[in-house]
């Protein structure tokens, strides 16, 4: 009954939420192949932005990446600042919305999704990964729940965000209507952190670089000093 009623909230919510945003438009929007190439100088990108308006609306595909896992909106605002030259500010919203979506089917249907796949031996083997790696990157959130959560979605790295959130959250089992809460806050966090590096342009994207470069060194170096599988450490 509770699960029931939770689906129709979110419902209602992704209703009002789409009809909301159905008229949003971004500024300055780019209608010619000369304005395009003011904007775009890169021929072989001018071409990539060219081919994919032809079949769906820049806002729309702005909308369906901050959807998808891994990519989410530490993907979907980059390309639609700097890719297709919307207004930051539609941008945000749009990817932000998109994002949180998914973490409220998560969070419902996954259960049933566990039940069916483990009837199906290639979904199970799937879902055992998945499982073993949210549950090696939720540390933060078994130790501070909430807060670990927000914290979590807030930080825009490929091995955080609202995917691996919310399945963290519901391995964990975190109250629902929390844990969507808490996500929001994080993916808002999180936006306004790529939305401020993809205007910073290419002083942004330097910054992103390095950030990654660091914390790419500093796992391999834990890797490195943490001891092999089945060797005790020294007293």
């Amino acid at each position: 009954m509770q699960k029931s009623l939770n689906f129709l909230v979110v419902c209602l919510i992704c209703t009002i939420i789409f009809w909301s945003f159905l008229p949003l438009q971004a500024e300055a929007p780019v209608e010619s192949k000369e304005e395009l190439d003011e904007v775009v100088h890169s021929p072989i990108k001018q071409q990539i932005v060219m081919a994919i308006e032809e079949h769906v609306p820049r806002e729309v595909t702005v909308f369906l990446i901050s959807m998808l896992p891994v990519f989410e909106l530490r993907g979907s605002i980059p390309v639609g600042i700097v890719g297709f030259n919307l207004h930051p500010l539609g941008v945000y919203f749009l990817s932000i919305i998109g994002n949180i979506i998914p973490t409220f089917f998560i969070l419902l249907f996954f259960g049933q999704f566990t039940k069916f796949a483990q009837h199906v031996p290639v979904l199970k083997r799937l879902l055992d990964w998945v499982f073993a790696r949210t549950r090696k990157r939720s540390g933060l959130i078994e130790k501070y729940e909430e807060l670990g959560l927000i914290l979590f979605v807030s930080i825009p790295l490929p091995v955080t965000g609202a995917w691996t959130g919310s399945l963290a959250a519901y391995l964990l089992g975190l109250d629902f209507w929390k844990s969507i809460g808490c996500m929001f806050i994080g993916v808002c966090t999180a936006g306004v952190i790529v939305t401020v590096l993809s205007l910073m342009g290419y002083k942004g994207l330097f910054i992103a670089v390095t950030v990654l470069f660091i914390l790419t060194v500093v796992k391999i170096m834990d890797i490195k000093k943490s001891p092999p599988a089945g060797e005790k450490l020294p007293d």
